[in-house]
């Protein structure tokens, strides 16, 4: 093993060179750490395949011609983003963001051969109901591994938000009604369906043929709370249940909402409003009161997003 003098001591070619012949770890150490020469620190490095010595110089190292050639070998999208962030090189910058693109279109390739590989080819399709209300579909599927599966059944149905709303106490308003799956009266916030211009409860989404889903949750929550704001968040969009149904759940919360009109309920909607803290809605969520699986999901969206702008 060459001393630490040694290693300083060699012309660029020749530590280059003496690298390639290494193949003792300890030695490799001490040439990525002592080595006068980039590319001699750079091959012993690359040569110990070691993940956190890579990332170590790759943020660290005081040359940015090493930094610069070890980012493309890292594989953490968070690590790339801090060099990003926090080193000063621009060509070690450059590099990072160059991997971190490169990253990003692997694990989408990656993405795409699974989604490939696992999708189901549908057979056969008969509309058991087809109304203006639902399309309520038999079908049968041929599976990733050729076989075929049926009955499989699914549905389409409008597209509903969900209003977080608070008013100008911090006070949650909510609406107690009979649900008929379940056959109970339930405690949740305000939703209700996306109108469409065309007439139907369900079909391809334009903004032709529907109703604008920020508009539709400033209607749904007068319309059954009485209550409208001035501040609109738009949480989430997605699939409504995913296994069965093609329909989405746009989830937004509307805070310092004031009650400024009359109700005007549909003819099956019988409902009363009222007004909950935010640790009561936490207690019927805990104890089982609070029935709405989607309604659940807003809520907790809803508390992350306060807690991110603390």
């Amino acid at each position: 093993m060459r001393s630490g003098l040694g290693w300083r001591s060699l012309s660029p070619v020749e530590a280059v060179a003496a690298v390639h012949e290494i193949e003792n770890r300890a030695e490799l150490r001490q040439v990525a750490f002592e080595a006068r020469n980039p590319e001699a620190r750079r091959l012993a490095v690359l040569k110990l395949k070691d993940p956190d010595l890579t990332e170590a110089f790759a943020r660290s190292d005081a040359s940015p011609i090493v930094r610069r050639r070890l980012v493309r070998e890292l594989t953490e999208a968070e690590v790339l983003q801090e060099i990003i962030e926090r080193d000063h090189d621009p060509s070690v910058v450059q590099s990072a963001k160059e991997r971190q693109s490169a990253l990003e279109e692997m694990k989408a390739a990656e993405e795409k051969n699974d989604s490939d590989r696992l999708a189901w080819e549908e057979v056969s399709c008969e509309h058991i109901v087809k109304d203006e209300w639902i399309d309520f579909r038999k079908q049968a599927f041929r599976l990733p591994d050729g076989s075929v599966f049926s009955p499989f059944y699914t549905y389409s149905r409008r597209d509903y938000v969900v209003i977080v709303a608070s008013d100008e106490e911090g006070k949650y308003i909510c609406v107690r009604q009979f649900r008929q799956g379940i056959r109970e009266v339930t405690t949740e916030f305000v939703a209700g369906g996306i109108e469409r211009k065309d007439g139907k409860q369900y079909g391809e989404r334009t903004e032709e043929s529907m109703e604008d889903a920020l508009s539709a949750a400033k209607r749904e929550l007068a319309e059954e709370s009485g209550y409208t704001s001035d501040t609109w968040r738009h949480l989430i969009t997605i699939p409504s249940n995913a296994t069965i149904s093609d329909n989405y759940a746009i989830v937004f919360e509307a805070r310092n909402c004031r009650r400024t009109e009359a109700r005007h309920l549909d003819e099956t909607e019988f409902l009363n409003v009222k007004r909950y803290s935010a640790e009561e809605i936490e207690q019927m969520i805990g104890n089982g009161t609070f029935l709405q699986a989607m309604h659940v999901m807003a809520w907790l969206l809803h508390r992350r997003a306060a807690e991110d702008q603390k």
